[in-house]
């Protein structure tokens, strides 16, 4: 049976058209395989009915309005990409030889606005222009049913044939089991490790934001803190910076992957990484109780409120976060709740961490992780609500003011926990990474902001001297451990 070519080459070219649908496909097998182990079989099944429906309904209302069905279709497809790809889209502004030059000019504090706006006149160019063409489109048809067919087949390759990446340690927990030193042993101090996310090192204020920090760090140091100024972490995103942390050890990180690709795939397994870190283990096993008051499950601790937890990468929202459709969401949100109630989940992790030695009757590790200064910017420099349209907006006085109300609250935590501890305790207080979002036009000084943290120590009289002033985050719990 002889094959004719040129009817299906005309099929494909006037009579079929397959990407619309092929866009969702591809959509849903990229979005599932990243989530394949950490999203319930049930999300999977709506994720992929939504998607597909929402393509199939695209194409009709399309072709509602405009009876060429090449041109009809090339329209639903620009409309289908945007909506499900937008965040992809969004990440440009993460490449500073891209967008952030111009983004720097307009002092973006709303990057999800600027992108959609230019997406949307960049679109809707593209759609004059194919409604207006009197060209044959049936060529540009026949390319755009091929290459979205190849597409697919290269993806389904890819999953069956590609090993999947998983981060690894660097150094084998095998190197810290010695267990806690001597004088944590005998003595059995509270251990208290307060988390601040995002919160940049007080030489960066002083550098880059023209912020004075000393006055708060000289009353940490009045009680006893040692306060680093060259403390940097080695990522700027949480999921890497805890495995890390928690685990004593550099990440062996993939280098084909791009700091956009480790935003738009986060998980990994770092959450596992964390969920059976070493450092909350060997603490246990020197006696401890574990207290969580993180945004993590650890061992069989569960978070104190989800952010990366699995539990929430199993909803449904979750697997569509890369579309566009949560960030109008969250503008309609704004607009029709501007006084919504807010989250006090912070303000409830520092009264905890300021009370939990009245509760405990056993020595405790404690982890407090607490989203400030990071955004969304709920408070001003005072404690005072700052305006619903300003929380999620990328400014620096933003940032600065939170962290200044920050400094106020971790203050006060720290006089609460010493009256009510009976002994000296440990307290490490530090933040993950840097404010990765510091505006200015000059890219070197934005990812250096993203690296540098504050950090500050109380310890044991004997491991004081074990201090420097650049002592990394990933070093912070081994100074509590036997070294072999």
């Amino acid at each position: 049976m002889k094959i004719d070519i040129s009817h299906i080459r005309r099929h494909l070219s006037e009579q079929t058209f397959l990407y619309p649908i092929l866009t969702g496909i591809l959509f849903v097998i990229k979005v599932l395989h990243n989530d394949w182990l950490i999203s319930s079989f049930v999300n999977k099944i709506f994720l992929t009915i939504i998607v597909i429906v929402f393509c199939l309904t695209t194409v009709y209302i399309t072709r509602l309005f405009i009876q060429n069905k090449t041109k009809a279709s090339l329209i639903a497809t620009l409309f289908i990409v945007i909506s499900l790809y937008f965040q992809y889209f969004l990440a440009c502004v993460n490449e500073p030889h891209i967008i952030k030059p111009v983004l720097g000019w307009l002092d973006s504090s709303y990057p999800e606005r600027y992108i959609l706006f230019i997406l949307g006149i960049i679109g809707f160019g593209i759609i004059i222009i194919i409604i207006r063409t009197r060209k044959n489109l049936s060529s540009l048809n026949l390319y755009f049913n091929t290459l979205f067919s190849i597409l697919l087949v290269f993806k389904i390759g890819t999953i069956i044939f590609t090993k999947p990446f998983t981060i690894e340690l660097i150094y084998s927990p095998n190197q810290h089991t010695g267990g806690l030193v001597n004088s944590i042993i005998k003595d059995k101090p509270n251990i208290y490790f307060i988390l601040l996310d995002s919160y940049t090192s007080s030489a960066s204020l002083d550098r880059y934001w023209d912020y004075d920090n000393s006055p708060f760090e000289s009353s940490l140091s009045k009680v006893g803190f040692f306060c680093t100024h060259s403390s940097k972490s080695d990522y700027d995103f949480t999921p890497y910076c805890m495995a890390s942390y928690l685990n004593m050890s550099l990440l062996k990180l993939s280098p084909k992957l791009t700091n956009n690709e480790l935003w738009l795939q986060p998980k990994f397994n770092t959450l596992d990484l964390i969920k059976n870190d070493i450092v909350v283990k060997q603490i246990v096993n020197s006696g401890y109780t574990f207290i969580n008051y993180s945004i993590f499950e650890i061992g069989k601790a569960k978070p104190l409120y989800d952010v990366w937890s699995n539990e929430d990468s199993n909803n449904l929202l979750d697997l569509l976060g890369i579309t566009i459709w949560p960030t109008i969401l969250s503008e309609i949100n704004v607009l029709l709740c501007p006084d919504s109630p807010p989250t006090f989940q912070n303000l409830k992790v520092f009264k905890l961490l300021g009370s939990v030695a009245d509760r405990s009757k056993t020595p405790f590790f404690v982890y407090g992780h607490i989203m400030m200064p990071h955004p969304p910017f709920e408070y001003d420099e005072n404690g005072n609500r700052t305006r619903s349209e300003d929380r999620n907006s990328l400014n620096n006085k933003l940032y600065l003011n939170q962290l200044i109300y920050t400094n106020k609250l971790v203050i006060n935590t720290i006089k609460r926990i010493l009256i009510t501890e009976r002994k000296k305790p440990i307290i490490i207080i530090q933040g993950d990474h840097g404010y990765r979002f510091f505006k200015t036009r000059n890219s070197k000084i934005q990812r250096t902001e993203a690296h540098t943290i504050f950090s500050s120590y109380l310890l044991p009289d004997d491991l004081n001297r074990l201090l420097n002033d650049s002592i990394k985050p990933v070093q912070a719990f081994s100074l509590l451990f036997n070294k072999h």
